[in-house]
């Protein structure tokens, strides 16, 4: 059990480390501003490392974000489809009861697919 214990702190003793935020660019007019997007927006280390970006992008200038929020960026089709085969149903003398034929149904919709994107400038 101690032996299990210690794989498992080895194991695990890295977890705390890993960083699954980020920040890119998406258009960059150097020395200018540009477009980043940002994933999870509310997270400080995803804002640390735009903030980052920006200050490359500006050179010294102060970045000044003058528009922030969620955009569609394009669509996805989510679609589902259930098949039922059907029974053969019970023999009543020469009468079939509680048959059922076999049938599919499907559904599908269109979803909107969104990331957080900072807009900025180098003022």
């Amino acid at each position: 059990m101690k032996i299990f214990a210690a794989v498992l702190f080895l194991m695990c003793s890295g977890c705390a480390t890993w960083d699954f935020t980020t920040a890119r660019t998406i258009k960059v007019r150097a020395g200018k501003g540009g477009v980043l997007t940002l994933n999870p927006p509310d997270d400080p280390r995803a804002r640390a490392k735009a903030q980052k970006i920006m200050s490359q992008t500006c050179r010294g200038k102060k970045a000044e974000i003058t528009e922030e929020g969620e955009e569609v960026v394009g669509t996805k089709s989510v679609s589902n489809t259930q098949q039922n085969e059907g029974s053969a149903g019970q023999k009543m003398g020469k009468w079939t009861v509680n048959a059922r034929p076999a049938s599919e149904s499907s559904t599908s919709e269109q979803q909107n697919m969104t990331e957080w994107r900072i807009t900025y400038e180098c003022k």
